[in-house]
């Protein structure tokens, strides 16, 4: 048996247009959806803050398709409070350069 899905962003969007989704995910004969590696800024918006209601929900929508969920680790982008605490822990280059950002931080 082949298991197939997809990667999905719902901190992209609102319940109304998850449900959609989810629907044409299903019907497309998919069983799986991965979320949350880009959402850690959604996951904690400012330091030691967390929200979880919107992820909840998601999965809520998800279990009512009939999907499956793969929960990634954030870990594939830092949000902009830990950028502006943490500098050090921005990427770098094999010759030790950090990675530089074109637009502008804002932490609340």
């Amino acid at each position: 048996m082949l298991i197939t899905g997809t990667a999905y962003y719902p901190e992209e969007w609102d319940s109304a247009r998850i449900a959609q989704d989810a629907r044409m995910i299903k019907e497309s004969g998919m069983t799986l959806v991965r979320i949350g590696e880009f959402a850690w800024s959604h996951m904690e918006r400012s330091n030691g803050v967390f929200t979880f209601e919107w992820l909840h929900e998601a999965f809520r929508i998800f279990r009512e398709n009939g999907l499956g969920v793969i929960l990634c680790t954030p870990t594939a982008a830092a949000p902009p409070w830990l950028i502006h605490e943490h500098p050090e822990t921005l990427k770098q280059d094999i010759n030790g350069r950090r990675v530089v950002f074109t637009w502008k931080i804002t932490v609340k």
